[in-house]
């Protein structure tokens, strides 16, 4: 049973590779980091993801210092695009309510 899992949980895509790459890198930076979105529906229903969205506890500002290709398409509402391996991820920060 765990090597299911594990392998349903393996990247399937090179959007999802990028993503855990990304996330890693967060992770060893200190920060959370959580796939989230419509890649989690995706991966639920055994669908290969095209894009995958992070929901981080890095600022913004954290995650355009931590990698050097990054767009701040809402950097006022937390939402930076980090570009690895040439494909884009979105990383949203966490926000408390």
């Amino acid at each position: 049973m765990l090597k299911k899992i594990s392998r349903a949980l393996a990247p399937s895509s090179p959007a999802e590779h990028a993503a855990h790459e990304v996330a890693g890198e967060l992770h060893r930076q200190g920060h959370e980091a959580y796939i989230v979105g419509g890649s989690v529906r995706d991966r639920l229903l055994e669908h290969v993801p095209e894009e995958v969205d992070i929901a981080t506890s890095a600022r913004p500002e954290e995650v355009m210092g931590i990698f050097p290709r990054t767009v701040a398409v809402g950097a006022a509402f937390g939402v930076v695009v980090v570009v690895h391996d040439e494909l884009q991820t979105e990383l949203a920060t966490c926000r408390v309510l």
